[in-house]
C-alpha cells in the first residue's frame, strides 16, 4: 500500500521494542512484557511494519526523554554502576553517526521516522529523584526541543517523510489518576494540552518553510481520550482501572482486553488503533505520500 520500505522509530517506552531491556539487563520493562515492549504484545511499530513488510529500525529507549542536555532519565546497571538513557536527540545523533549518509539521503523517500516522545520529561517533575535535571524547560521550550529533532532529521538526512506524536491523555493513566488528588491531575492535564497545542503549531510552522517533504503531527492524544471514555466502543473492557500487569499476577490468562498494560503505559488493543489511525493519517495525505 505504503510505498515506504523502512520505519525509523525514535522516542520513549510508548515506541521501545527491547533496547531498554537489553540495556537494563532484563530488570525494565517488568514481568509479563511482550519481548521487551512495555505492552502484552505488539506495539503500533510492529503492527505497521509487519502489515506493511517495513524494515524497522528502533532507536527508542523506556525512560527517554526529549534531550538529555536538559533532562536525562538515569537507571542502575547490574554491576551498580548509573547508566544514562538516550534521550530522543541522543538516539538521533548515534544513529547518524553510524550511518552510510549518502544511502541514507538516497533513499530518504521510501524511509518514514517518527518522533514519539515528551512524556517523560513531563515525569521528572513527579519522580525527580529518577532523573538528572540539568535544565528545567518551561511548555513551549519543551515543544520546541522536539521540533529541533526534527529539523535534526531533516538537516542532517534530508527526510522527507516524518510522523510526530502528541502527548497522550497522561491524566488518564492509572499510575496518575488512582494515586494523584483532583488539582494535580487537572495540572497535568492542562499541561499535556499546552504541550500538545504549541508542538502543532510549531510543527505546522516548520511545514509551512519547507519545499518538500511531510511531517505529520498525530494527534493521539484525541484517540486515546476517545478510547478511555467510550472504552467498548473500540473493543476495550470498560474496566480502565484494571491492568495487564495486575490480572496475570493471581491468574494465568487475560479474559478481556483491557486499556493499560500497566499503571503507565497502553495494552496491545491500544496500540492497534494507533497504527490504525497512522495507517488514516498517512493515507489522508496521499497526493503527497505514494500510495
Amino acid at each position: 500500500m505504503f510505498d515506504f520500505s523502512k520505519l525509523v522509530v525514535i522516542g520513549d517506552s510508548n515506541a521501545d521494542t527491547g533496547n531498554m531491556l537489553r540495556l537494563s539487563d532484563g530488570a525494565s520493562p517488568a514481568p509479563f512484557s511482550f519481548n521487551g515492549r512495555y505492552c502484552d504484545g505488539p506495539i503500533w511499530s510492529d503492527i505497521l511494519s509487519d502489515l506493511f513488510n517495513f524494515h524497522q529500525v528502533n532507536l527508542a529507549y523506556g525512560g527517554a526523554t526529549i534531550n538529555n542536555d536538559n533532562i536525562a532519565r538515569n537507571i542502575k546497571a547490574p554491576d551498580g554502576s548509573i547508566v544514562q538513557v538516550p534521550g530522543a536527540k541522543q538516539q538521533i545523533l548515534k544513529y547518524i553517526s553510524q550511518a552510510d549518509l549518502p544511502s541514507e539521503r538516497k533513499n530518504n523517500e521510501k524511509t518514514l521516522y517518527s518522533l514519539f516522545v515528551g512524556s517523560n520529561d513531563f515525569t521528572s517533575e513527579i519522580k525527580p529523584d529518577a532523573f538528572l535535571i540539568n535544565n528545567k524547560l518551561q511548555i513551549p521550550e519543551m515543544a520546541k526541543q522536539v521540533l529541533d529533532c526534527v529539523e535534526l532529521l531533516v538537516n542532517e538526512l534530508d527526510a522527507k517523510h516524518i510522523i510526530v506524536f502528541g502527548l497522550r491523555p497522561r491524566e488518564d493513566y492509572p499510575g496518575i489518576r488512582l494515586v494523584l488528588d483532583k488539582t494535580q491531575i487537572e495540572s497535568i492535564r492542562v499541561s499535556v494540552l499546552e504541550f500538545n497545542a504549541e508542538l502543532q503549531r510549531l510543527l505546522q510552522e516548520f511545514s509551512k518553510k519547507r519545499n518538500s517533504g511531510n511531517v505529520f503531527y498525530y494527534n493521539i492524544y484525541k484517540s486515546m481520550k476517545q478510547a478511555f471514555i467510550n472504552p467498548t466502543k473500540f473493543g476495550i473492557s470498560a474496566n480502565v482501572d484494571s491492568t495487564v500487569s495486575d490480572v496475570l499476577k493471581t491468574q494465568k490468562t487475560l479474559d478481556e482486553k483491557l486499556m493499560f498494560w500497566d499503571s503507565f503505559h497502553l495494552s496491545t488493543r491500544p496500540h492497534q488503533i494507533i497504527a490504525g489511525d497512522i495507517i488514516r493519517l498517512l493515507a489522508h495525505n496521499q497526493r503527497d505520500v505514494k500510495l
